[in-house]
């Protein structure tokens, strides 16, 4: 997936403490029994047991599996060292939850340090074969392959000039007060475009004719599309057009591995790919230095098997879309994917269940305090512009405005902003789903929604009633665990 947004921002607002088992849940300290809950029926009135419900169906459903790996090769770059020891094991935990694994006959792990990303690069595209690179491009669309471009390289440190050449694709500069882009957009190397407000205005600099042009490209964050001047004399194209010549070229390289050059951990990254084969390729990278256990980055490796198995799903059903000009112009998932709250969501819990020596109390913290402590954030800041989307203040409300399912096909695909919602509110209804139904159902509902089924038909088939019919008690649930801190 867009690993390069989703795992940036899961480092900002995702901090798991693991505390023992034998510390009690508050409602057992008090000397009630806990009474999980079952259904959507009784969801609130069992509110208080989600988390130790949740808890209990992860950890039996992992000491339950029976099943074995397929057959896993790792190749490690030259300079690269790993850190996390217990690959194999979260490797197992996560590909043990996965209800069908008929399909899956081997796992490729690429891990790799920032000297080593064109060591990995190399490899990624070697293993894979140019039929599945461009399939991979094609589906990952412009946005995230301009991205990972231009974490890949160091920054050009020259002057921006209008029209002059560059070196690093997608790079920000700033001169003066003039913000800069280095794009190749209708000359046959990368130049320096200054940034311009509204497409379609015309303007003359310098005795050239130049219009303002969309780029098609998003950047984490932001909820507007970055325009630049191009001159009107050649031919004008976005990323997007572009990616279209780049597909039916074999040259292209995999963009599975990146990394960003100015992360102070070294390579906080990952990404997967699914082939037609059903070989998994997982490109991990490696810190400078050793992660804390309680950090998301430290299980990379289970994070991406997470991503890699759902879209299996999707490769074995022949259901793949590539992510279209239009969608990629304003930074949409594919219409048959899950909402991306789901996506980054169940990333977390691809995280979470390796993590067995934990409590329900310690699940409880991980996934109660990003959402105590971000929304307020999020709607102040209007962050992945998601006051304007929702409104504000965050209330029960605006719960139950998120979650109609009207937006299954709009704002719920947006990447940006369910990016930042998946890793706060995304994680909490997907709690409350697991503790219904188990782990599984992070991958039950993309299964179904590969066959061609809709989000709200997959959830309907799995759950016995329509999202519209559980939402008023996911939501109310979720608010009062906002409003009551726990």
């Amino acid at each position: 997936m867009r690993k390069f947004i989703s795992v940036l921002s899961a480092l900002a607002v995702i901090s798991v403490v693991i505390t023992p088992i034998a510390e009690a849940h508050p409602i057992l300290r008090s000397g009630l029994a806990a009474k999980f809950p079952t259904s959507f029926e009784n969801l609130y009135q069992n509110r208080h047991a989600v988390a130790s419900a949740t808890w209990t169906q992860i950890t039996s459903a992992i000491h339950s599996s029976q099943k074995e790996l397929p057959p896993v090769h790792a190749f490690q770059g030259p300079n690269t060292t790993k850190i996390d020891k217990s690959t194999m094991k979260d490797l197992k935990t996560v590909f043990g939850l996965f209800p069908d694994t008929s399909f899956i006959k081997n796992i490729d792990l690429i891990y790799f340090n920032k000297k080593d990303v064109d060591w990995a690069t190399q490899k990624a595209t070697s293993l894979m074969g140019p039929e599945e690179v461009q399939k991979e491009i094609a589906y990952k669309g412009p946005n995230q392959q301009a991205m990972q471009a231009a974490s890949n390289q160091p920054d050009d440190k020259s002057i921006p000039v209008m029209g002059k050449s560059c070196s690093k694709p997608n790079q920000w500069s700033k001169y003066g007060e003039i913000q800069y882009f280095c794009r190749a957009d209708n000359s046959s190397s990368n130049v320096w475009e200054a940034r311009c407000g509204d497409p379609g205005q015309t303007g003359n600099f310098s005795g050239m004719n130049y219009t303002c042009v969309g780029t098609g490209i998003y950047f984490p964050n932001d909820s507007f599309m970055f325009s630049f001047w191009e001159l009107t004399s050649e031919l004008q194209s976005s990323p997007a057009q572009n990616s279209k010549t780049q597909q039916g070229s074999s040259s292209q390289a995999s963009p599975l591995i990146f990394c960003p050059m100015d992360d102070p951990m070294g390579c906080a990254s990952s990404d997967s790919w699914v082939g037609s084969d059903g070989t998994l390729y997982l490109g991990i990278g490696i810190a400078n230095k050793p992660y804390p256990s309680t950090d998301v980055s430290y299980k990379l490796t289970a994070v991406e098997l997470y991503h890699a198995l759902w879209l299996s799903n999707y490769v074995k059903n022949k259901s793949v879309l590539p992510q279209t000009p239009e969608e990629a112009s304003k930074n949409l998932n594919q219409p048959n994917l899950p909402p991306y709250w789901f996506i980054s969501g169940g990333e977390t819990y691809g995280y979470l269940m390796t993590q067995t020596a934990g409590s329900s109390q310690s699940l409880e913290k991980a996934i109660g305090s990003p959402l105590l402590d971000a929304m307020d954030y999020f709607l102040k800041t209007n962050r992945a512009n998601i006051a304007k989307e929702f409104g504000k203040p965050f209330n029960l409300a605006w719960l139950n405005n998120f979650l109609d399912i009207k937006n299954s096909n709009t704002t719920w695909a947006e990447i940006n902003t369910m990016n930042d919602l998946g890793y706060t509110l995304g994680i909490r209804i997907i709690q409350i789903l697991i503790a219904l139904k188990g782990p599984s159902v992070i991958f039950d509902i993309p299964n179904l929604m590969s066959q061609g089924q809709s989000f709200d038909q997959a959830f309907q088939r799995i759950f016995g009633l329509s999202w519209t019919a559980a939402k008023p008690e996911i939501a109310r649930t979720i608010w009062d665990e906002y409003q009551n801190h726990y």
